[in-house]
């Protein structure tokens, strides 16, 4: 129930981000998302009960629910509100396509990069016979192995997601939050996927599925759907988002060699972050550009 930095500002331009690539690439990829936020504890009400009096949460809450109104199958012991504007991107449907298009313009090698194979010519760098006058990196956690900007100030932050099937209860679609999100999502051919997450594990880099971690969400599962509900779990991911310590993402140019940049640390905010943050840096690149 907390404002997230810059939203304002970041959802109008990462809508109509996502919309022109809908629009270019022929797919559907940005959908709203309703969302209910599901009290904890008597305290919770009471907060959100002063957030919707506060203006700049105006355009974000609906009225609160009390407890048991609204009943669709998740214990509800304290009450609940509906938060407005949340919405959603298929990433990894939205990346296989940008990767067909730009296969297709010859825009794209998939190839581990090897940094130790980049060397300097002059104002230009060279990589396995590219020439490039500048160079972006957005490594995420693999800044690590980049000497170039391994001392960036990333933090890893692990988080595993699982998808379910539920046999005796049908979510409509949306976002259900209650210690931790339940995703319900309404596939092509009618029938619904369940998606929980995330599990936040601080300084984690092993990317492998944590048992750990699984059990954890299928508890808060149960805590949010009771022990009775059967549901069996088709896919267990797991994935490391890379933050900052005050969670600000790192924009920069290096300090010695002046046609090397850096994009990192969006954390898990990367699909709202990412557009508005790449508009300002293409901006500030080519006033550099122009000045040199």
């Amino acid at each position: 129930m907390t404002q997230s930095r810059e939203i304002d500002t970041l959802m109008p331009i990462a809508k109509a981000f996502y919309q022109e690539i809908e629009q270019v690439l022929g797919i559907s990829v940005y959908q709203d998302l309703p969302i209910r936020r599901y009290f904890i504890n008597h305290d919770d009400p009471i907060r959100a009960r002063r957030r919707i009096k506060n203006p700049r949460y105006a355009n974000y809450f609906d009225p609160l629910l009390e407890k048991g109104s609204k009943p669709n199958g998740i214990i509800d012991d304290y009450g609940s509100i509906p938060i407005r504007q949340g919405s959603w991107v298929n990433v990894p449907y939205l990346i296989r396509n940008l990767k067909s298009y730009f296969k297709s313009h010859n825009r794209l090698i998939e190839d581990p990069f090897d940094v130790s194979q980049l060397v300097a010519k002059g104002k230009h760098w060279n990589y396995r016979g590219l020439e490039a006058k500048n160079i972006v990196f957005c490594q995420g956690i693999h800044t690590q192995n980049n000497p170039f900007f391994k001392d960036l100030p990333i933090i890893p932050i692990k988080g595993d997601v699982i998808d379910l099937r539920l046999k005796s209860i049908q979510l409509p679609p949306g976002l259900y939050y209650k210690k931790r999100w339940l995703h319900s999502l309404k596939l092509k051919d009618q029938s619904f996927l369940y998606r929980l997450g995330a599990s936040y594990d601080v300084g984690n880099l092993d990317a492998q599925p944590s048992l750990e971690a699984k059990k954890e969400l299928i508890d808060i599962f149960k805590e949010m759907l009771g022990t009775d509900c059967p549901f069996e779990i088709e896919a267990h991911r797991s994935g490391i988002r890379p933050t900052t310590e005050d969670t600000k993402p790192i924009l920069m140019r290096h300090p010695v060699h002046d046609s090397l940049f850096a994009i990192n640390g969006l954390g898990s905010k990367g699909s709202a972050t990412a557009p508005y943050l790449s508009e300002q840096f293409v901006n500030h690149i080519e006033g550099i550009l122009s000045i040199n």
